[in-house]
């Protein structure tokens, strides 16, 4: 278990070094303020909701009396049920409004609405945005005490800050009633391969580079002890561009700067998170073969795989002459900008847009679809994977 010494915001609260637990840590000083509870106000507060709807979803989550049921899921629920009243899926719409309505924190909203990403944020909705938050918080602090201990025995970092010595100091999350979903450190005697580093090559002879923005919680978790991938933890759930149901494809791209915009927009939206890329030398044999998707083609696929108003009540049944792109181990394509909400609300798929990068080009993306070429691609780039810290200085129009 970590330990960590009270906090100065609160009861409820303690404070933990961002060194403790993260690899992407650019200063000692620079700490976060956690609660003790993941049952607890003040993990919705934490989490990005208002000071009084915390204390509403909390209250009603007691009333309950039913402990054995996280607060995380009446969270999760809360913000469904708001959607449902009022939600935000293009520009135009209120999306402060909607925001508000499900209960978030002024901060978190001028967060989330932040225009430096507007491209990203456009690629979901209000709803989209306030429900990753909330996980990716929770699953920051579900899994921060195996994250310190792993920094504590890989890197031998000596906490300064620890509490009393005499005293007894207590746990950084209080433990739960139930079996977690977490995995423990690796007790193997072989040393853990390093794949956090400041930078990393951007040309491996006989592979190419791909990359992947999002938070150091999850990509970690996508390394296995021996250095491997496990490619579960880089599957996107359904609906994607490719697919409405199937949760297992896994999307990379080329370009740093989508890869950059993902990983700072976690990090902007979500306390204590920190944003990576994680970078893959994946042999070019196991990409070579892709098959190109563009056009008229690319936007039919994703006309009928996001647009949930066509296979919600009818199977999907594609034309034959995109039928075939299904059959390919991977494909390659543009970035799709446009919302699944959104797309639900077209009347044609000529609207579908491409994500366009600062420069005016189109985004790429490459498209792992069947779960054979992801266990090789796993299988042969061991070695060849590293997470980067996320650079503030990087993104356009960034400002401390």
């Amino acid at each position: 278990m970590a330990y960590f010494p009270p906090s100065k915001r609160g009861p409820g609260f303690r404070t933990i070094s961002a060194a403790s637990y993260s690899s992407s840590s650019t200063s000692s000083d620079e700490s976060v303020d956690i609660p003790e509870d993941l049952n607890s106000k003040e993990f919705l507060v934490f989490a990005g909701f208002s000071e009084e709807k915390a204390a509403a979803i909390f209250q009603r989550w007691c009333n309950r009396g039913d402990r054995d049921e996280l607060l995380y899921h009446d969270a999760i629920a809360f913000i469904k049920t708001k959607a449902e009243e009022l939600d935000a899926v293009d520009e135009d719409d209120d999306w402060r409004a909607a925001l508000i309505n499900m209960g978030l924190s002024s901060r978190l909203i001028l967060r989330i609405l932040d225009p430096r990403f507007k491209k990203v944020r456009l690629t979901g909705c209000a709803c989209s945005w306030a429900l990753d938050t909330i996980q990716e918080s929770f699953s920051f602090l579900e899994h921060l005490d195996g994250a310190v201990e792993k920094r504590k025995k890989n890197n031998a970092i000596e906490r300064t800050d620890s509490p009393d010595g005499t005293k007894n100091p207590r746990p950084a999350l209080r433990p739960q009633n139930r079996r977690t979903t977490g995995t423990s450190s690796s007790s193997s005697s072989h040393p853990t391969p390093t794949v956090f580093v400041d930078t990393a090559p951007t040309e491996v002879d006989g592979r190419s580079i791909f990359m992947k923005g999002g938070s150091e919680t999850r990509f970690s978790r996508a390394v296995k002890a021996d250095g491997s991938l496990s490619v579960f933890h880089l599957q996107s759930e359904a609906p994607t561009d490719f697919h409405p149901k199937e949760p297992t494809y896994i999307y990379l791209t080329k370009d740093r700067e989508v890869a950059e915009l993902y990983a700072r927009y976690v990090e902007e939206r979500c306390e204590g998170v920190k944003g990576v890329i994680l970078q893959i030398a994946i042999p070019n044999d196991l990409v070579s073969d892709a098959r190109e998707i563009f056009g008229n083609d690319w936007q039919e696929l994703i006309w009928n795989s996001r647009n949930t108003s066509i296979f919600e009540d009818t199977l999907r049944i594609l034309s034959p002459s995109i039928r075939h792109y299904e059959s390919y181990d991977v494909l390659v394509s543009n970035l799709c900008t446009t919302s699944t909400h959104r797309i639900a609300r077209m009347t044609s798929q000529s609207e579908i847009e491409a994500f366009r990068l600062s420069n005016g080009t189109k985004a790429s993306q490459h498209v792992i679809q069947t779960q054979t070429r992801q266990l090789e691609i796993a299988r042969q780039s061991t070695g060849f994977i590293w997470i980067i810290p996320y650079r503030a200085s990087q993104i356009q129009g960034y400002r401390r």
